[in-house]
């Protein structure tokens, strides 16, 4: 009895300091948290902070959903968009790439291990290379039957086109894939579809949507030294419109060498893209295309809000005091100052306090990693106060579709691999590229991450964009370019030509 004694009082001595050093150490953690809040700068590791290390309870949680699948190792392949697109806008999203940041690349790998490894397969990727079509590609391999490919990715634009020509399979006709999950973008469900079938989408496995969303970058110098007010505030507070941003470029741009010959050289207010006007007409409001109630397109141009708008923007194009349109800009002026394009101009004018406001896709944000500047990102304009929300378009020119092509012998399959991919994605890549890489290293304060919010809230992607009947949405880009309205005659010019356009699209679907 006394050997148990001493032995039970020994036992609860080792547990009580047990529970003391257990205290001390939750003690210390709660210390160094509160000691770390409020700073928004990530401190650890690349792959610590994309949130790639999933728990046990975390991978377990995953695929509750998805039908069993066991493919013995078996080759899964897709086909996506490599060098044939730059390094801008080629796919690093379905494999791992020696230029890609760790952070992304660490991601694609995990999501692809996690669903290797719950489906017994083996992902395999080809990317084609500088002056290879993959719409080319695509059209080989359904006229020879190929069945290499499981997945394709064009872009949307070559997408369009090659689903009214029968290579894919209307992705709502796969059972095993729903796109009601919240890993597929809903607004592709709702604006790509024709006829109620949706024959492309995209979501949280794809990260180029996401990097030609279409916003506006300010830069902070430039703002701060012309006394303006505070482009975040005019958002939040509704008033961000075509009409303040005019304003304000025009308050900035100096000819500041005297020349009287406003350039590259001087000091302005915009950096507009010259295609910017169909953006800027989507994040007024306004549509190229409506559906009707058998989901099939109406021209929805030919209204007087939307000959407001445009009158608006040719206003602003043809406003030389604010705006520099850069695809106007003369090779030897952006090739004398050592760069290969106009884009990178551009971007250089921000980074050197030249340029107040830029049009951009969010994937150039990346090249004012090399200067020390201070910007801001916020949505395109609306067109008056009275517009209930702030719309960004997605370039789907340079965004890549999903896509399942016709020569596929096991689409159910397809489904399956795409499914996991899509649920996989949300806590590796998605969370590795929004919550990390923008809203954490791309940007440097909570208001520029508040604005992501607000851009990816309402984007929006336009059918007549994607499927280009008969130049729809640009014939407002070349109605206002140079400030002179032209899009009532021009419109009128090419009704016919895009309503034939329209109808043998909905007739090849068919």
């Amino acid at each position: 009895m006394l050997v148990y004694n001493c032995i039970n009082k020994y036992f609860k001595r080792v547990v009580l300091v047990k529970k003391l050093y257990l205290l001390l150490v939750i003690i210390i953690i709660l210390s160094l948290a509160s000691c770390n809040g409020g700073n928004n700068n990530s401190t650890t590791s690349e792959s610590e902070s994309s949130g790639i290390n999933s728990t046990a309870s975390e991978e377990e949680s995953l695929f509750v959903n998805l039908p069993e699948y066991n493919g013995n190792g078996e080759e899964f392949w897709f086909l996506v968009g490599g060098k044939e697109y730059g390094e801008r806008y080629k796919s690093i999203e379905i494999a791992a790439d020696e230029n890609t940041t760790e952070l992304i690349n660490d991601a694609v790998l995990n999501r692809n291990n996690l669903v290797e490894e719950k489906l017994d397969i083996k992902i395999c990727t080809y990317a084609t290379a500088s002056g290879e079509s993959i719409a080319a590609k695509i059209r080989n391999l359904i006229q020879s039957n190929d069945d290499t490919y499981d997945v394709v990715m064009p872009m949307m634009t070559d997408a369009a086109t090659l689903a009214v020509s029968g290579s894919f399979y209307a992705l709502n006709d796969i059972e095993t894939l729903d796109l009601t999950a919240k890993w597929w973008d809903e607004k592709t469900v709702e604006e790509l579809t024709l006829a109620n079938n949706l024959y492309f989408t995209t979501g949280y496995m794809s990260i180029l949507d996401n990097d030609n969303t279409q916003c506006l970058i300010f830069n902070k110098t430039l703002l701060q030294e012309n006394g303006l007010e505070s482009p975040y505030q005019l958002v939040n507070d509704g008033e961000w419109t075509i009409d303040r941003l005019q304003e304000m470029a025009a308050t900035v741009t100096k000819d500041t060498n005297g020349d009287s010959l406003y350039n590259s050289d001087d000091i302005w207010g915009i950096y507009i893209n010259t295609f910017a006007p169909q953006f800027f007409y989507i994040a007024s409001g306004e549509r190229f295309i409506i559906k009707d109630l058998n989901d099939l397109p109406q021209i929805a141009v030919n209204t007087t809000r939307a000959y407001s708008v445009v009158d608006r923007l040719a206003e602003l194009m043809g406003d030389t005091t604010a705006c520099y349109q850069i695809e106007n800009i003369p090779a030897a002026e952006y090739q004398g100052k050592g760069f290969s394009d106009y884009y990178y101009l551009a971007t250089d004018a921000i980074g050197t306090n030249r340029c107040l406001f830029r049009t951009m896709c969010l994937v150039d944000i990346r090249e004012l990693a090399d200067y020390n500047c201070s910007y801001g990102i916020i949505p395109l304009p609306k067109f008056d106060k009275n517009q209930d929300e702030y719309y960004s378009i997605v370039d789907v020119t340079l965004a890549p579709g999903i896509c399942i092509p016709t020569t596929n012998q096991n689409p159910e399959l397809a489904g399956i691999v795409l499914s996991a991919m899509g649920e996989a994605s949300e806590k590796t890549l998605n969370y590795a590229y929004y919550d990390v890489m923008l809203k954490q290293r791309k940007v440097e304060d909570t208001e520029s991450r508040d604005m992501l919010d607000i851009i990816f809230n309402n984007r929006v992607y336009d059918l007549s964009i994607a499927f280009n009947w008969g130049g729809l949405s640009s014939i407002i880009d070349v109605s206002v370019k140079d400030g002179q309205n032209t899009f009532q005659s021009t419109l009128d010019a090419n009704l016919d030509k895009i309503q034939t356009a329209i109808d043998s699209t909905i007739n090849s679907l068919k």
